[in-house]
């Protein structure tokens, strides 16, 4: 069992478990659970994002932003771990493998609005009344992980780094198509995907 330490700072437990299936192959499948508050352990994490919101031509900013989501994540491992050596050991060394993972995330969030003539930026309403904008995303991206995986204290703990890369996609449902406009560290982001991770993990 692993938990994802690089997430945590951006609100979203990550908790996976490793399934092997011969030697050198294994399923690692995750849960992500997401619950990024703005004034909580995410705040600087939100505070470097971008999140905007077009309404009858006029796009907001989205301010005291909240996330709430959950996603699956698959990773298929191959370690290049040879020789005669007993299950536990199998599971140390280097890996490489394909990685895919969907999630699905709800925005909350105030908006304001600003332009050079105004004084002091217009405040999302409706019916006249200061409100917040829900959205809803869906992220996904598929690529191919390569890692290290170390076992540490009495052979249980396991610290796992790797580096994944592919392609990032993000959608919301009120907009056609998928997003274009942002840059790779906003959760909103289409393109190609560059990650670096941090997991720490328990074996029995």
């Amino acid at each position: 069992y692993t938990l994802d330490a690089m997430r945590v700072v951006q609100g979203t437990m990550q908790f996976g478990r490793e399934l092997y299936f011969n030697k050198h192959n294994s399923l690692k499948t995750s849960v992500l659970i997401t619950w990024a508050k703005s004034e909580g352990l995410a705040k600087p994490y939100l505070k470097a994002q971008n999140f905007k919101y077009t309404n009858n031509d006029t796009v907001w900013n989205l301010i005291d932003t909240d996330l709430k989501g959950a996603g699956l994540n698959l990773h298929w491992r191959e370690y290049f771990t040879r020789g005669q050596m007993d299950k536990m050991q199998n599971r140390l060394g280097a890996y490489a493998g394909p990685e895919v993972f969907f999630r699905f995330c709800r925005v909350e969030a105030y908006g304001t609005f600003k332009d050079s003539t105004m004084i002091n930026p217009v405040k999302f309403t409706k019916d006249g009344i200061e409100a917040p904008i829900y959205r809803n995303l869906f992220l996904g991206f598929i690529g191919y992980s390569v890692g290290y995986q170390k076992a540490l204290i009495n052979d249980n703990l396991l610290l796992d780094l790797y580096v994944s890369g592919g392609f990032f996609f993000s959608k919301y449902d009120d907009e056609h198509g998928l997003t274009q406009r942002r840059r790779s560290p906003m959760v909103d982001y289409t393109g190609p995907y560059l990650n670096v991770g941090i997991g720490l993990g328990y074996q029995f």
